[in-house]
């Protein structure tokens, strides 16, 4: 599957808005394969690594949040696609978390614990919502270009109502159905089954 994700730098949160409908419009992967992990901390100063924007060694970046897409494989891995990142695009769960999210304990512990909320693609793309205002500099200027396309607008009747990335950056919210807070991100095995699965039966109705 050739796939040619749209990219504008510092919006990662609509460029893996963009990516997944890319796959499931362009490439038929079904919702229930593709969710984004929204990544954060409650200091808004949110470590990875491997990430071009770096200019150290070992490509940390402090990010104020991240955002990756997740496609779900028939094997049980899942591919993660980081448009920031020196990895490869896309690259397994496994390489992912060892390289870019957990290099070692003595690096992770260096830093604020992060918040790691996996939100199912179906959800996200049909709820999300942003006006960009948070790129906005005091004197009403960009902090950086934005993307060539519209702003995203919640299109569901159902499903919980619009998701917000303030929303989705809170660390202790419940948003309903289709998101889920995990523990750290620290396992191989991600939710599947209860984002995914909860989003399409709620959309649906």
């Amino acid at each position: 599957m050739e796939v040619h994700p749209l990219h504008t730098p510092c919006y990662c949160e609509e460029n893996v808005c963009m990516l997944l409908n890319q796959l499931h419009d362009s490439h038929n992967v079904p919702w229930r394969d593709l969710a984004a992990l929204f990544i954060t901390s409650h200091t808004r100063l949110t470590p990875v690594w491997r990430q071009a924007a770096s200019q150290h060694a070992n490509g940390l970046v402090l990010w104020d949040y991240h955002v990756v897409a997740l496609h779900r494989q028939q094997e049980g891995d899942c591919l993660v696609w980081d448009m920031d990142s020196t990895l490869l695009l896309p690259c397994s769960w496994h390489a992912y978390r060892s390289a870019a999210l957990f290099p070692s304990e003595a690096e992770v512990a260096r830093f604020a614990p992060r918040v790691f909320r996996m939100v199912s693609g179906q959800a996200l793309t049909s709820r999300f919502e942003s006006d960009r205002s948070h790129m906005r500099s005091e004197s009403g200027g960009w902090s950086a270009p934005p993307p060539p396309w519209p702003c995203f607008e919640c299109a569901a009747r159902g499903g919980g109502g619009p998701l917000t990335l303030e929303a989705l950056l809170r660390v202790d919210a419940d948003l309903g159905p289709g998101t889920k807070l995990l523990e750290q991100a620290a396992s191989n095995q991600l939710p599947w089954e209860e984002v995914c699965g909860e989003a399409e039966a709620t959309l649906a109705e």
